[in-house]
């Protein structure tokens, strides 16, 4: 949220009213079903593809050293950013599954599945494909283009062997940090991040 009082109210009129969800990969991911096969596309700067509309972005103009920019793309840190590309991507992905592909989508994070890795190959190949015929950038070094049983996907591990899910070692909760919060006075959770 914006702390600049000016910035705070707009950001409040532009606050939608009805529910939002971000995606369905949490839901859908938390079990694998046993002998799939996976590869995940990373979207690059994902909302620097959303162009904003030319009379809109006087409402995303900031000042800076005596000279005024405007954003002609969706800005990261707007409160409706996320919202937006949500709905534009969920497009892209009911597309692509109307055409048989299976893949679930959270944000700029994209999981693209198949029963066999024959499948998982044309699924990632048939959506790479439309993805960039959209213009839109893949972030190749954080995405995993080879379609496999374990993957790492949204800070877990997902296991088509077996069908578990367990957290990724770089988002397991450290007994340090477990203690830092009995320490600080505060509740004892975990901390995945």
């Amino acid at each position: 949220m914006a702390t600049d009082p000016q910035l705070k109210t707009f950001e409040q009129g532009l606050r939608p009213a009805d529910s939002f969800s971000h995606g369905d990969a949490r839901n859908s991911c938390t079990k694998p079903h046993e002998g799939m096969w996976a590869s995940s596309v990373d979207l690059k700067d994902a909302y620097l593809h959303i162009p904003v509309e030319t009379r809109s972005q006087n409402f995303l103009a900031f000042s800076y050293k005596g000279k005024t920019y405007k954003f002609v793309a969706l800005p990261f840190g707007l409160s409706t950013s996320p919202r937006v590309f949500t709905r534009i991507a969920g497009a892209v992905v009911a597309d692509l599954r109307r055409s048989g592909v299976t893949l679930y989508a959270y944000l700029d994070d994209w999981l693209v599945t198949g029963r066999s890795h024959q499948e998982a190959l044309f699924n990632l190949d048939r959506t790479t494909n439309r993805l960039e015929q959209l213009g839109w950038v893949i972030n190749r070094e954080k995405s995993h283009l080879i379609p496999t049983q374990t993957i790492q996907f949204l800070g877990a591990i997902l296991d088509f062997h077996t069908g578990w899910v367990r957290p990724s070692s770089e988002r397991s909760p450290t007994p340090n940090k477990q203690l830092a919060a009995y320490s600080t006075g505060g509740p004892p959770r975990p901390d995945f991040g």
